[in-house]
C-alpha cells in the first residue's frame, strides 16, 4: 500500500513538473512583444536591463534558459523586420537596398548642368561690319571694331544689337578708349488702310504736362521726339563728357541753346574679342511708347461700342512705329583724350496696336442684375424650368494695347567718319 502512495505521489510530481516546463515554454510568446518594445530599431538590442526571473531549480531553470532564448531570437528577428519596414517607408536611411544605391551611383548633378547653361547663355561673337577692313579700322594706338549680332542681356531679349570696340596694339599712344553716343527718336503711326504719317506733334501734346517728353528710360534718358539727347546714364553723365558736333566739328545746341552732351557709354565685355571691352546696344525705345499707344488711337476708333452678348474678339488697327538715329563717337581717353571718329546707325521699332473688350459699366441694368432681370406682374405665365436661359446683350466698350514683341529693323550701320 505504501508502495503504491510512493508510485502515484512520483507521478503526480512528474506530472506537476511538465506541466511548469509547458508553461515556461509559452511564456517567451508574452515575452517578446516586450522585447519588442526595448529594442531599438538600428541595433535591435535592449536598451533596458532584462529583469529577474523568479528562484527555481533543475528542469524549470532549464526551461526558463530556453524559453529566454527563443524570446530574445523572436524580438531579434520582429525588431529586424520592424526596422526594415520602417527605412523603407521613409525612403532612406542605413537599410536602403542596393537596388536604390545603384540608382543613385555616378549622379552628380550641377558642375556639367552649370557649365552647359553657362555656355548656352553666352552670346555668340558679332559679325563683323562687311564695310570695315577685315583686320579692323586703323586709329592711333589700335584698330575700330564694329559689328551686329543677337544681344541676350536687354528687356524684350534675345534682340538684334551692334557691338563697337578698340583692340589696342600701342598703348603709348591709346591706353583706354571709351564711346558717346547720342539719339534721335522720331514717331510714325498707320491706322487701319489710312497713310504712314508722323505723329510727333501728337506724342507731345499727350505729354504737355511731362515737358513733351516720352517717359524717362531705366537709364534717366528723358527724349522730347524729334529732338536729339544723349544717350548715357545717370551715373556717367558728368564724367568726361563728350559734345555732340556737326559735320564740321561745331558744338550742337537744343531749342534751348542748351550744348547737347553725354556721358560714357557703359564698357561691357565683347563676345570672343578676347577681353576687349566696348560698346554693346540693343535699344527698346519702343517699351516707353506702347504705354502711350491707346491715348495716339484715332478718337474715330476709340467711341464705337458693341452690344451683344459675347466678348468681341480683339483685332489690330493699326502700328506704330518708333525710329531711332544714333551717334557713336569713340574717343581714346588716355594718355591724352582725342575723338578718334564717329559713325551713325538706326534702328527702328514697330508695335502692332490691337483693340480689344471690355465691358461697358451699368448703369440703368442694375436694377435687373439685381433682381435677376425676369420679374414678372403678379399672376403672370412662370417661366419653364426646361427651357434654357437666353443670354442677356452686353456693352462692349473699345481699349487698345500693344500686341507682342515689336517687329525690329536693324541696326542699320553707315560709314566710319574721322572726326573734323
Amino acid at each position: 500500500m505504501i508502495d503504491l502512495l510512493r508510485a502515484a505521489a512520483r507521478r503526480e510530481f512528474r506530472s506537476f513538473i511538465h506541466l511548469r516546463f509547458l508553461l515556461v515554454l509559452l511564456s517567451p510568446l508574452s515575452f517578446a512583444s516586450d522585447a519588442l518594445a526595448q529594442f531599438s530599431v538600428e541595433g535591435g538590442r535592449s536598451d533596458r536591463p532584462m529583469g529577474r526571473m523568479e528562484r527555481g531549480g533543475g528542469m524549470r531553470d532549464e526551461g526558463i534558459g530556453i524559453g529566454i532564448g527563443i524570446g530574445i531570437e523572436l524580438g531579434k528577428t520582429a525588431a529586424e523586420q520592424a526596422a526594415r519596414e520602417s527605412s523603407k517607408k521613409r525612403g532612406g536611411g542605413a537599410t536602403t537596398g542596393p537596388s536604390e544605391r545603384a540608382a543613385r551611383k555616378g549622379d552628380k548633378p550641377g558642375k556639367e548642368k552649370k557649365g552647359d547653361a553657362k555656355k548656352n547663355n553666352e552670346d555668340a561673337p558679332p559679325t563683323a561690319f562687311p564695310k570695315d577692313p577685315a583686320e579692323g579700322i586703323d586709329v592711333p594706338g589700335g584698330k575700330v571694331h564694329r559689328g551686329t549680332g543677337t544681344v541676350t542681356g536687354y528687356k524684350g531679349g534675345p534682340r538684334p544689337g551692334i557691338y563697337c570696340w578698340v583692340h589696342l596694339t600701342d598703348k603709348t599712344k591709346c591706353e583706354k578708349t571709351a564711346q558717346y553716343q547720342f539719339v534721335t527718336v522720331n514717331i510714325e503711326a498707320k491706322w487701319g488702310d489710312g497713310a504712314k504719317a508722323n505723329i510727333n506733334d501728337a506724342v507731345k501734346k499727350l505729354r504737355e504736362n511731362h515737358g513733351k517728353a516720352l517717359p524717362t528710360t531705366a537709364n534717366g534718358v528723358s527724349v522730347v521726339p524729334g529732338q536729339t539727347v544723349g544717350d548715357d546714364y545717370n551715373d556717367t553723365r558728368h564724367q568726361d563728357p563728350a559734345n555732340l558736333t556737326d559735320d564740321n566739328g561745331n558744338k550742337v545746341k537744343d531749342p534751348n541753346g542748351k550744348e547737347i552732351k553725354a556721358g560714357p557709354y557703359n564698357p561691357q565685355k565683347i563676345p570672343g574679342g578676347g577681353g576687349d571691352m566696348g560698346l554693346i546696344d540693343a535699344p527698346h525705345w519702343s517699351d516707353t511708347v506702347s504705354g502711350l499707344s491707346g491715348g495716339l488711337v484715332p478718337k474715330s476708333l476709340g467711341t464705337q461700342s458693341k452690344k451683344q452678348p459675347a466678348q468681341p474678339p480683339p483685332s489690330s488697327v493699326g502700328e506704330i512705329t518708333v525710329l531711332q538715329h544714333f551717334r557713336t563717337y569713340v574717343y581714346c581717353t588716355k594718355p591724352t583724350r582725342a575723338c578718334l571718329g564717329y559713325f551713325e546707325w538706326d534702328y527702328n521699332e514697330t508695335i502692332t496696336i490691337e483693340m480689344k473688350w471690355k465691358e461697358a459699366t451699368k448703369g440703368s441694368d442694375v436694377a435687373d442684375d439685381m433682381f435677376g432681370g425676369n420679374m414678372q406682374g403678379g399672376g403672370g405665365n412662370k417661366k419653364d424650368k426646361n427651357q434654357p436661359e437666353q443670354p442677356k446683350d452686353k456693352t462692349w466698350v473699345p481699349y487698345f494695347e500693344a500686341k507682342g514683341a515689336p517687329k525690329i529693323d536693324g541696326p542699320t550701320i553707315g560709314d566710319w567718319k574721322p572726326c573734323p
